[in-house]
């Protein structure tokens, strides 16, 4: 902002130019009637008389911001227009340069802080847009979350139709099943099917990963299942079918294990195969809790898998226990896993109740052993109880 002593030039005027020169502020002298009311600056008029049209020029002046001082004569009586800085005749050079070096400087921070203001509300402009746009994904991706989840819940019942809803009732076999998938839909798979008139076939199956791709598998192994068992007396012919059909669709690095028995409700007896996985239970009525099973590697890895077939006798009272790996790797807060031994201990401890507050207490006790409440895998349990005849 420039800096105008307006006035003839005496040695009051000289003084104050030295002066204000020695403070590093540059001015320039000029006449009144030199004076550009539209000019903004720092205007000291010095010895004025203040006559009508310097009153006129002094408002302009002040109207367009400019810091106006004046130094009248002594003799002067008249008003000067509101927003004047009137000084005293006799006031020294010094202090009319300490009054515009303030101003400067409160200029200077004005414009500063004005730049401040106007940078801070782009800047906040800017993060209101950002803010904006950042909830309309937030909105989008809620949407989208909503519709998978609906989605997988309606896959979840969709999984869930491909379950029992009942079990065969014209055999002296009861059931009790407990199945919680890991996620919305899961890869454990469990059937029970009516073979002939003395014959039942239970498959308990566990397709690696989860999601949708393993629901998938599920449903086309219920499928594969069903014809495959339908009329077949050898539990190692129908994993021997399904293994054919599931090699020429299973990705090399997706696989089935599945454990498949068939019951014989005249001869009580159960013949069964292993598909890769964990040997079952059979709790014997008359005590003790038998580890069975075969060898054959998983579904869908190798075409011509030879399946090995065991049979085993039973007795009424006898509960033959189907489970996933979900359980007994089930690990605690140590990392240490569930383990067959425990589960067999519990199965002991627990056969004095019915099979359903069995299949229960067993689920009950694997929640207290685990580390968390969220199971890391599907948990799939199946238990069969040979019913006595009367």
């Amino acid at each position: 902002m420039n800096v105008y002593l307006v006035g003839r030039e005496n040695r009051r005027a000289v003084a104050l130019a030295e002066a204000l020169t020695s403070a590093q502020i540059h001015s320039d002298s000029i006449r009144t009637a030199e004076v550009k009311p539209s000019q903004r600056g720092i205007y000291i008029f010095i010895n004025a008389a203040l006559s009508s049209g310097l009153i006129a020029t002094l408002k302009k002046l002040l109207s367009n911001g400019s810091l106006v001082i004046t130094i009248p004569e002594e003799t002067c009586t008249k008003t000067h227009p509101p927003g004047t800085l009137v000084l005293p005749h006799a006031t020294e050079s010094p202090l009319v340069v300490s009054l515009v070096s303030w101003f400067l400087n409160w200029k200077e921070k004005e414009a500063h802080y004005s730049w401040i203001t106007d940078e801070l509300q782009k800047t906040n402009q800017a993060l209101l847009e950002k803010a904006t746009r950042l909830q309309q994904t937030r909105d989008e991706l809620d949407l989208s979350n909503r519709r998978i989840k609906e989605e997988l819940a309606l896959a979840n019942i969709i999984q869930n139709s491909f379950l029992p809803k009942q079990f065969p009732i014209d055999f002296p076999i009861s059931f009790s099943h407990k199945y919680i998938p890991h996620e919305y839909i899961g890869g454990d798979f469990f059937d029970v099917l009516q073979i002939d008139d003395a014959h039942l076939g239970v498959l308990i199956a566990d397709v690696s990963g989860h999601g949708v791709s393993s629901a998938l598998i599920t449903a086309m192994l219920k499928s594969s299942f069903s014809h495959a068992a339908r009329g077949c007396l050898s539990p190692s012919a129908v994993l021997s079918t399904v293994n054919k059909e599931f090699t020429k669709v299973m990705r090399t690095e997706q696989f089935i294990t599945a454990f498949y028995a068939i019951i014989d409700t005249e001869s009580l007896t159960v013949r069964f195969a292993n598909a890769g996985h964990p040997h079952q239970f059979i709790l014997r009525a008359e005590g003790g809790c038998d580890v069975v099973g075969a060898n054959g590697f998983f579904l869908g890895m190798f075409e011509h898998t030879i399946y090995e077939e065991a049979e085993t006798p039973l007795s009424a009272g006898d509960r033959l226990v189907f489970f996933t790996d979900g359980i007994i790797e089930c690990p605690n807060a140590e990392g240490v896993q569930f383990g067959k031994t425990r589960l067999a201990e519990i199965l002991e401890a627990h056969r004095g109740d019915n099979i359903e507050m069995l299949s229960k207490n067993v689920i009950v006790e694997l929640i207290a052993y685990m580390a968390d409440y969220r199971f890391p895998d599907d948990i799939t349990l199946l238990v069969a109880e040979i019913i006595p005849l009367l």
